[in-house]
């Protein structure tokens, strides 16, 4: 069972790369426009330092992503 959660989170990861492109998009557009952006940015480096600690945890673990 556990194995095929942390499956199913490797599988997850196609949907996660296109998002965070996304968001920095966004960003990027709200900085430009003049928009405080720190909060999000501050954010969005947490989220990338998170999904880079679960894709090592996995591929320890032989899962590829």
């Amino acid at each position: 069972m556990a194995s095929q959660v942390l499956k199913d989170i490797a599988s997850d990861f196609a949907r996660v790369d296109p998002a965070i492109a996304e968001a920095d998009e966004l960003i990027a557009a709200m900085r430009e426009a003049g928009e405080d952006t720190a909060t999000m940015e501050a954010d969005l480096r947490a989220l990338k330092l998170r999904k880079t600690k679960w894709q090592r945890m996995l591929k320890s673990r032989g899962l590829t992503i």
